[in-house]
């Protein structure tokens, strides 16, 4: 087939145009000469048929039959494409959304790069003019021959401003901090707890305030300063079958390993957190406060003290049976 293509290329390109195009209805051969050409496949069908000639014309009538016939293909090629468009523009418009710009916006540009055809690039942001078409607009590409150029909409894309973002600051420990206090629930151990420093409204009557004052009292273990535990709430940490991820050790200050120390002693004397050897580990947050010491949190933060171990895959589950 290699060898007999320049021989074969004739042969297919006649096979081609003898036949009826779908999108026009008719064959190239009949909308060129007026007449379907007589192939090798209509040769035989006239022979198996045996169909009677049609009798001679002079010159002339076969001249204006032809010219006839020629104009009745074009018509009936032009109504049959047409109809085929407005399909293909249904099908191609079921998902297609209206795009529109004003005078001022600025769009994106997609042209096409030059040594790869199928290749784009946007270009821009450049601004639109006005609106000249139901699609199309003249936008300022900033060219100092042709700055204003004609584009479709499907060449166009919207430019969004980038809004400002407050990104995260590092700041150094003799820098001051405006983000929000942390509440410092470690530091009241040193109180006592006590209730009746407590301010009732004074739309309360002598024995409405003995009352409150007396259950206060009666339940003032529950109003302490100090944390506690608790054995009416338990849950489990399910790691299934995820493995510990170890990250590297972070350095810390001479000045933090103290505070370090002195809050897990406190923790531990509270009850609050325990001794573990289990691979799953939790790092330490060290929050440096303005007016009070440093204090910690377990919780997944930058600062460790030793290797951390993070899952996001970690799931609470109920307490087994």
């Amino acid at each position: 087939m290699r060898r007999k293509g320049d021989v074969l290329l004739p042969c297919l390109l006649f096979a081609y145009r003898e036949v009826p195009q779908r999108g026009v209805g008719f064959s190239p051969f009949e909308l060129l000469y007026g007449y379907p050409v007589r192939g090798p496949l209509s040769i035989v069908k006239e022979g198996l048929e045996r169909a009677p000639k049609a009798p001679p014309q002079d010159v002339v009538s076969y001249m204006l039959a032809l010219r006839n016939q020629m104009t009745r293909f074009w018509k009936e090629a032009q109504s049959i494409l047409k109809a085929n468009q407005e399909v293909m523009k249904r099908w191609y418009d079921q998902k297609a959304t209206l795009v529109e710009f004003q005078p001022g916006d600025k769009v994106w540009v997609m042209e096409p790069v030059e040594p790869r055809a199928l290749q784009d690039r946007w270009s821009g942001p450049f601004e639109v003019k006005k609106r000249k078409g139901e699609a199309t607009y003249p936008v300022d590409l900033q060219t100092p021959r042709n700055p204003l150029k004609v584009l479709h909409v499907n060449r166009l894309k919207a430019h969004f401003e980038r809004s400002e973002v407050n990104m995260l600051l590092v700041t150094d420990e003799g820098m001051e901090e405006e983000s929000e206090p942390l509440p410092d629930l470690l530091s009241a151990q040193e109180g006592d707890g006590s209730v009746k420093g407590v301010i009732l409204s004074d739309s309360l009557t002598l024995n409405q305030k003995g009352d409150c004052y007396e259950l206060l009292e009666q339940f003032s273990p529950l109003f302490s300063l100090t944390p506690g535990l608790t054995h009416l709430c338990v849950h489990y940490i399910d790691t299934g079958d995820s493995l510990p991820v170890k990250s590297k050790i972070y350095t810390l200050s001479d000045k933090v390993k103290a505070s370090i120390k002195e809050e897990v002693s406190k923790m531990l004397a509270l009850r609050v957190i325990e001794k573990s050897s289990s691979p799953w580990a939790s790092p330490v947050v060290l929050v440096l406060k303005a007016t009070a010491p440093v204090r910690s949190q377990n919780s997944d933060s930058v600062w460790t003290t030793g290797v951390s171990t993070q899952s996001p895959g970690l799931m609470l589950t109920h307490p087994p049976s």
